[in-house]
């Protein structure tokens, strides 16, 4: 049982407007178990505490800096942001009451603060703004329970999934993923090419020895009509399920890569091989572009693999 947190601080939660969202189906978190291990795990957390109390000196330096957190200047609201996150746990009930703002800018420094100024002593406090209808405590709620691991947060996370808000659907995604839980993989796949490249690559192994990516698995597949239509797009969707398996990493993911071997066009093959050259044998990418070599190669590979 979580001890409850400082009555002042969940009154602010209280009062927000909880989002209507149905009661989500427990996902697949591996074995009996592992589940059992992990609820051990959150039995020897810390407990619950309030964040310590502001004076009325820093309350009132702590109103200025949040108002700064307008800045549409990254370069400056970061400024902003560092002198919040110096003052504290104590700055969480004064961050959370100003999740109502649809400002993007003071949305993005808000949930920079609460990020970096709680901690797991702040868990009911995650639990509660995952499920809220301020989209900024929703974004926080999502993130941090991506950072602390906790499962009975990570069970709250695929009702996001789905949500009205982009920012709160990938990060949702990606903390699940990066904990092991392939249920947040489709959200992540179309964002291999865009500004979260970085963030989902980084969460991907996350998910290394979980499940066979189906989702993956899919846009390795060769749809004659996309050929035909989007012969480009059908070979960088397909250029991508490489990479993110490569990354992955797991046996599932090289027995994808394996299958990738026999794909039609040329660059999607050798990005297969080299993949499996790191994967199988630590080998650096093939420096040939002999296509009469790269077949060679494929034949080894699969050979390689079949002889394991």
């Amino acid at each position: 049982m979580i001890a409850p947190l400082h009555a002042a601080l969940v009154a602010l939660l209280v009062v927000l407007p909880v989002q209507d969202r149905p009661d989500p189906t427990p996902p697949d978190t591996g074995t009996d178990a592992e589940q059992a291990e992990a609820e051990h795990a959150e039995d020897d957390l810390p407990p619950a505490e309030p964040p310590p109390p502001l004076t009325p000196a820093k309350q009132a330096a702590l109103d200025r800096l949040i108002k700064s957190l307008r800045a549409s200047n990254a370069t400056a609201r970061a400024k902003t942001e560092r002198k919040v996150i110096d003052m504290g746990r104590g700055t969480i009930p004064f961050l959370i009451a100003k999740t109502d703002t649809d400002h993007e800018g003071k949305r993005a420094g808000l949930v920079t603060c609460l990020l970096a100024v709680s901690d797991v002593r702040d868990r009911e406090l995650v639990h509660m703004a995952i499920g809220h209808q301020w989209i900024t405590a929703r974004r926080f709620g999502a993130a941090k329970a991506g950072q602390l691991g906790l499962p009975h947060l990570l069970d709250q996370l695929p009702s996001l999934l789905d949500d009205e808000d982009e920012i709160v659907r990938l990060e949702a995604a990606l903390a699940l993923v990066s904990n092991g839980r392939p249920d947040g993989l489709p959200v992540l796949v179309p964002q291999l090419k865009g500004p979260w490249r970085q963030r989902v690559l980084y969460a991907l192994p996350g998910i290394a020895g979980h499940g066979t990516h189906a989702p993956v698995a899919e846009m390795l597949k060769i749809d004659k009509i996309r050929e035909r239509d989007d012969p480009e797009g059908a070979t960088n969707e397909r250029l991508a399920a490489v990479e993110l398996l490569h990354r992955i990493g797991d046996e599932a993911a090289k027995h994808l890569l394996v299958r990738a071997l026999d794909d039609k066009h040329n660059v999607v093959q050798r990005e297969a091989v080299n993949a499996l050259r790191d994967l199988l044998e630590g080998q650096g990418p093939m420096r040939s572009t002999s296509i009469f070599q790269q077949i060679n190669e494929v034949k080894r590979l699969k050979e390689v693999w079949r002889d394991r």
